[in-house]
């Protein structure tokens, strides 16, 4: 497998190498696929203490040591700016997929997900079509498994740009389970290990972004990763050490600890990037 790029959504966004996309290399009638894979980095990581006077992180000997990341994944969109030439014409393009069924357009109508909406009001191509690509859950990932595919969606090759993929999550979809759990051993600088809990049953969405162009010629992956270390990158030490115990543990949720959720949840919305890979 070649890794083709990085996308990163902290910032989250270096580049892919831009593939051109030619009217001879058009061809309608072939189509191309992109699967997803979501997985968590950082299972282990320092935790860090204050933030000195010069505005570096003081890093103690305190650590993480996860074992369990599960996640409820509702849906995954990939948008992106199909270019194509004015003579060439293009393919308007909307396909949901259903826990990896087969895909359909955006009136239901199974098929291809194609639709001629790449045309202006005066009948001249555009040099763009927006494009909007979905599969849809609910499915429940284990993000320590670096083998599992959730799904994917086909579409017409091409040459996209400003691609953004949005992984959702949606309590409705949940039931009692957490749409995202991480638990795994804090161990302080007294070297005194407490089990951590972390439960967010609020909807929540990662989004990635980037702006240079990307080809869909060929099969790709799309390894989505969840950085664990941004997830509690502004929490220091001294406000786990003070955080209220349940049972023992150290419990982060809507109901515990509620100042360090809130930091947590809005870090998830940004600890995502996403790395592609040819098939």
């Amino acid at each position: 497998m070649k890794t083709m790029n990085l996308l990163s959504g902290v910032a989250l966004v270096t580049g892919i190498a831009a593939v051109s996309c030619s009217k001879s290399d058009f061809n309608p009638t072939s189509s191309s696929s992109v699967n997803f894979k979501i997985q968590a980095t950082s299972k282990i990581q320092a935790v860090p203490r204050d933030i000195l006077a010069s505005g570096a992180s003081n890093v103690t000997s305190s650590s993480f040591l996860w074992d369990t990341c599960l996640m409820i994944v509702s849906k995954i969109e990939l948008e992106a700016e199909k270019e194509h030439s004015r003579e060439s014409g293009t393919l308007g393009n909307t396909m949901t997929v259903k826990d990896g069924g087969s895909g359909s357009d955006h009136d239901g109508n199974p098929g291809s997900g194609n639709s001629q909406e790449g045309n202006d009001h005066e009948g001249n191509n555009n040099d763009s079509t927006n494009v909007h690509f979905e599969w849809r859950g609910p499915k429940t990932v284990d993000l320590f498994n670096l083998n599992s595919v959730i799904g994917g969606v086909t579409l017409v090759p091409g040459t996209f740009a400003n691609v953004t993929i949005k992984i959702e999550s949606f309590k409705s979809d949940a039931g009692s389970s957490p749409l995202f759990y991480l638990t795994g051993d804090y161990t302080n600088s007294a070297n005194t290990v407490k089990r951590i809990n972390i439960i967010i049953n609020n909807d929540f969405e990662l989004r990635i972004n980037k702006a240079d162009t990307l080809d869909f010629g060929n099969d790709l992956t799309s390894i989505i990763k969840v950085n664990l270390s941004l997830l509690l990158s502004d929490i220091s030490q001294a406000e786990l050490d003070n955080a209220d115990l349940t049972n023992g543990k150290l419990v982060i949720s809507s109901t515990s600890n509620v100042t360090l959720f809130d930091k947590i949840l809005k870090n998830l919305h940004d600890s995502g990037e996403s790395e592609f890979e040819r098939d």
